[in-house]
């Protein structure tokens, strides 16, 4: 099941971006941190695989969440990296990491200061075909 690869994905899109890459570097990490890492930096998570099956019990889609946490120092700061990951991943097709992404689109953001610096998380919903 692609579906569960889907991070791969998401850290190719994200590094391959000069926006994002200016903003956090290669500070781009699967679900937690490395302890000590400065901010600013990245994670991303799969929340929920929704499998599309057929009678005969085959899935040719699945439905994939995935939640991208920004950490920053600053709100400003943390704005513009929110607004560079939406441009990376937003409306992204194609054959990524060998995924057959049909569509990513964002369905939720929310935000919070927590410890001492301030925490966005964007939570996009990626379609994957299985053919």
């Amino acid at each position: 099941m692609k579906a569960l690869e889907v991070g791969r994905v998401i850290k190719l899109l994200l590094l391959q971006n000069t926006e994002v890459s200016k903003l956090i570097g290669k500070n781009i990490f699967p679900v937690v941190a490395p302890e000590q890492t400065e901010y600013p930096f990245l994670l991303y998570e799969r929340t929920n695989v929704s499998p599309s099956y057929t009678k005969d019990r085959k899935s040719f889609s699945d439905s994939v969440r995935v939640i991208v946490t920004i950490v920053c120092a600053e709100y400003e700061q943390s704005v513009d990296v929110v607004r560079a990951v939406f441009k990376a991943l937003q409306g992204r097709r194609g054959v990524f990491e060998g995924i057959d992404v049909d569509e990513i689109r964002m369905i939720n953001s929310n935000e919070e200061f927590q410890d001492d610096c301030i925490i966005q998380y964007i939570e996009f919903e990626v379609e994957i075909i299985n053919m």
